[in-house]
């Protein structure tokens, strides 16, 4: 009797695998595409929690110093006006812009509650800069009127980062606008032809 022998497959790249090569496509184009949709959702709920936490927490932090900063007695109230500021973008958020028909009512009344919303941070980020900058903080009560460290760096974080923020975004649309400007078009170079 002869033994049988186990058969050893080795297999190479170059064998095929078990799927069709058009259905390997498909199926990473759709890993590709569930991805990107997680990762929107993720963001999506990021930026949502981040929003109603900071609001919260900058509401708190004036609440709880309403009192604690008699050197500047606007800063806790500026830290309240951020933190409501901060949430009432929510709704903002919250509506998509691929619903929004142009030059409906609906419309309308989301642009003009979005340049409320700018108008109102700008102001309060002057107001905020007038209260942070033009100030010498004092933490100690012993040596006369003084701001907990707490409010004065949260006012200092928030005044900072908004004006940091503001910077960079001139500095995108700069950029984007030197870039239609200066740089060379293909669709710019066709309508000279025509």
């Amino acid at each position: 009797m002869s033994e049988v022998q186990p058969h050893h497959s080795k297999q190479s790249s170059d064998t095929p695998s078990i799927c069709p090569p058009e259905q390997n496509e498909d199926l990473k184009r759709l890993i590709v595409v569930r991805l990107k949709d997680a990762c929107r959702v993720a963001a999506f709920v990021f930026f949502v929690f981040a929003i109603v936490f900071g609001g919260t927490i900058l509401i708190a932090m004036g609440i709880i110093n309403f009192n604690n900063c008699p050197l500047q007695r606007c800063l806790p109230i500026y830290l309240i006006a951020e933190g409501a500021l901060l949430l009432a973008t929510l709704p903002n958020v919250l509506i998509p812009n691929e619903q929004l028909e142009m030059y409906t009512k609906k419309y309308n009344l989301i642009l003009c509650y979005r340049i409320f919303l700018c108008t109102w941070e700008l102001a309060l980020l002057v107001f905020g800069s007038v209260l942070v900058y033009g100030m010498t903080p004092n933490f100690y009560p012993a040596h006369g009127p003084y701001c907990l460290k707490p409010c004065y760096f949260m006012a200092l974080f928030v005044v900072t980062m908004t004006w940091i923020s503001l910077a960079l975004g001139v500095l995108f649309v700069a950029t984007i606008g030197c870039c239609f400007i200066y740089c060379p078009s293909i669709t710019r170079s066709e309508k000279n032809i025509i």
